[in-house]
């Protein structure tokens, strides 16, 4: 979600993938340091995705992005390679920061 990251001058977003099946394609010619992933995707499920994408690219850090603040999503996540999870909440109640949950951590 790009507009996450709009107003964080430190992060330089260097492209994204529209779904699924266009990640490998998206991954064979940019390897980003840290990558957001849905959990709830149109067409295909993003804990599996980020399994995937750890097993071929475990250099990236993935933070999982959800709608779902439930500890069994969050926990899901880590365990299939998630680096953290930052709950994308609307607008008016997100208080413009990315949280920051390492892998090691427990979830709060």
């Amino acid at each position: 979600n790009r507009s996450l990251l709009m107003n964080e001058k430190e992060i330089e977003l260097i492209g994204s993938a529209s779904n699924p099946s266009s990640c490998p394609g998206f991954l064979k010619i940019q390897q980003p340091d840290v990558m957001l992933l849905d959990i709830s995707l149109p067409d295909g499920n993003g804990i599996v995705l980020c399994r995937e994408i750890k097993e071929q690219y475990p250099a990236i850090q993935i933070l999982g992005l959800s709608t779902f603040n439930n500890a069994s999503y969050v926990q899901n996540m880590l365990d299939n390679g998630a680096s953290g999870y930052i709950l994308n909440m609307p607008p008016r109640k997100n208080y413009g920061k990315l949280s920051w949950m390492p892998q090691r951590e427990k979830p709060i």
